[in-house]
């Protein structure tokens, strides 16, 4: 299984917060939150990892470049004007089945070796998300689920909705031809490709975490520290 990475955000409301560091190198509990994501992914069987950062993230490439990880990381430069951007830039390393997550996430490695299991024992769906109950975001996509956990229709609103998207998603199927139909359409945002692709029938479920923080604020950064460590200490004592 391959990962993609969406590193390639300005984290201008970090910056505007007195947060210099580059977002994927800002450190929770002393390691930087794309070194994070990439370790997790090569305890779960993650055999290669791409990942795409802006043309102004120079520190970025070169800490991807530098830093010797226990797979294989691809870096693609290019500053693209959206995340669904991104992703079609991704699409061309990934080609059809991989994993997708953004830098910014924070989750807890039990959550995502559940993921990863799931993934490999189950194959009734075509693209598989992560969601929490507990979403903090300025801007959470909600979906509603039927008794299955299939996801069938997504909301913008958080109020009345259980459950929010998370920033680790498995497309099962080739998304080539949709990401091209998006991105020639004017496309830009990741929630509206993903309403698109349930219109088409694309089959969607949910995998559910405990909880799922997107570093977006400088308090958020103590908030991921407190969460890690207090499942770090909990499975501990289990």
């Amino acid at each position: 299984m391959k990962l993609a990475i969406i590193a390639a955000g300005e984290g201008s409301r970090l910056q505007s917060e007195g947060i210099s560091t580059p977002k994927p190198l800002i450190k929770i509990n002393g390691i930087p939150m794309i070194d994070r994501i990439i370790n997790i992914a090569s305890e779960n069987n993650i055999k290669e990892v791409f990942c795409i950062v802006n043309e102004y993230s120079e520190s970025v490439r070169q800490h991807l470049i530098e830093t010797k990880y226990k797979i294989p990381v691809t870096v693609h430069v290019k500053t693209t004007p959206s995340s669904l951007h991104s992703l079609y830039e991704l699409s061309g390393y990934a080609h059809e089945q991989f994993l997708l997550a953004t830098a910014d996430t924070v989750f807890s490695d039990k959550d995502f070796k559940r993921f990863i299991e799931y993934i490999n024992s189950n194959s009734d769906f075509d693209v598989l998300l992560s969601v929490t109950g507990i979403f903090e975001d300025d801007k959470p996509l909600c979906v509603e689920l039927d008794e299955e956990d299939r996801i069938t229709s997504f909301h913008n609103e958080r109020d009345n909705h259980q459950w929010a998207t998370g920033g680790i998603y498995y497309f099962r199927v080739n998304i080539k031809n949709e990401l091209e139909y998006a991105v020639n359409k004017g496309m830009q945002r990741l929630r509206r490709f993903f309403g698109m692709l349930l219109e088409k029938g694309i089959k969607m479920k949910v995998q559910k975490f405990e909880r799922i923080i997107d570093v977006d604020h400088a308090a958020d950064i103590a908030d991921a520290e407190d969460f890690l460590n207090t499942t770090h200490n909990q499975n501990r004592v289990l």
